[in-house]
C-alpha cells in the first residue's frame, strides 16, 4: 500500500498539471519527500518495532500513508 501511494502522484503528474496549472515536474520533489521520509523513519524503526511490535508499527506506517 505504501508503494502504491508513492507511485500514484508521478502516474498523475501529467493530467494534475493540467487540472491544477502546477508544472508535472513538482511529481519529483513528492518522490523525494517520500524517499526522504522513508530514510529516516527507518533509522527509527528498529527501537519502534522493539517497543511497540511489528502489526502496531505496520499500522501506524499505514496511517502516516493515509494521512499523506
Amino acid at each position: 500500500l505504501a508503494s502504491m501511494a508513492a507511485v500514484t502522484v508521478p502516474v498523475l503528474a501529467p493530467q494534475a498539471a493540467l487540472a491544477t496549472g502546477y508544472p508535472a515536474k513538482l511529481a519529483g520533489v513528492f518522490i523525494g519527500l517520500v524517499y526522504s521520509g522513508a530514510m529516516i523513519s527507518s533509522l527509527a524503526s528498529g527501537s519502534l518495532i522493539d517497543r511497540l511490535g511489528p502489526v502496531r508499527v505496520s499500522q501506524i506506517a499505514l496511517l502516516f500513508c493515509a494521512v499523506g
